[in-house]
């Protein structure tokens, strides 16, 4: 897919960056902090292989437009987020399959 198809739809995203090349082009432009197997959401690591997450952000190349990552630090937890409805906040974090956090960041990402 080019930029002109991803522009123009909601986009999807399975698996962290690491595993993801068009995830990881665009992993600063959504506000996403994922490194290797380890993801940072408001100033706090999580570095389980037992941790998943489900983030959303504005489509940058069309902010009418979302993007949602489900991504889990290891192949099991991501394969669990297949089941879990996207959360209403810009974010939730799980613990194997299980939510153990959610809500929005403090900065919006540009």
């Amino acid at each position: 897919m080019d930029d002109n198809e991803l522009q123009a739809h909601e986009v999807i995203f399975v698996g962290r960056p690491e595993t993801n090349s068009a995830l990881a082009a665009w992993q600063a432009k959504i506000g996403l902090k994922y490194d290797a197997a380890v993801f940072s959401v408001e100033g706090k690591e999580h570095a389980s292989e037992n941790d998943a997450l489900i983030w959303t952000a504005a489509n940058p190349l069309d902010r009418k437009h979302m993007v949602l990552v489900m991504a889990g630090n290891s192949p099991l937890e991501t394969v669990r987020l297949a089941g879990q409805p996207a959360p209403p906040e810009q974010f939730a974090v799980y613990r194997s399959g299980k939510e153990v956090s959610s809500g929005f960041t403090k900065t919006d990402s540009k």
